[in-house]
């Protein structure tokens, strides 16, 4: 999740819940908008609204984690 107010991306252990509680994941963007995720690099591309920037940030997550079976169309 991307968050203005913290200027971050946020993350929450599986499975998301009421009581799941966020921390972040990567600190220090500048207006974080829409995350997309690259299912063969395995890394989040984040614009950065603030500064018209784009960060790819890694992850330690493999495409099958977010794979939702519209990949391909």
């Amino acid at each position: 999740m991307s968050s203005w107010g913290a200027s971050a991306i946020l993350r929450t252990p599986a499975p998301l819940s009421a009581q799941s509680v966020f921390t972040s994941f990567a600190a220090a963007q500048s207006n974080p908008a829409d995350i997309a995720y690259a299912l063969g690099l395995g890394e989040i591309a984040v614009p950065n609204a603030g500064n018209n920037t784009l960060s790819f940030l890694p992850t330690a997550c493999s495409g099958v984690l977010f794979r939702d079976g519209h990949e391909d169309r």
